[in-house]
């Protein structure tokens, strides 16, 4: 469950295709393309530095949820 929401909030911040893209490159080295950990790996091949702005954001809303449980 936790992937999915890290997905979503990803995608919202670094859009869809970019996250798809991240998936793709993840898969095609060995990881699972439906962990949020492969996207971390594989996104700065996509968006470049960008990607620390879109890991940073997912990694604040998850500190946030977790103080809210």
């Amino acid at each position: 469950l936790q992937d999915r929401i890290d997905f979503m909030f990803g995608a919202y911040n670094a859009g869809k295709g970019n996250i798809i893209k991240a998936q793709k490159n993840a898969e095609n080295k060995g990881m699972n393309p439906n962990l949020w950990s492969s996207i971390e790996h594989s996104l700065p091949k996509v968006t470049g530095s960008h990607s620390k702005e879109t890991i940073g954001y997912v990694n604040k809303i998850r500190k946030i949820i977790e103080v809210l449980e």
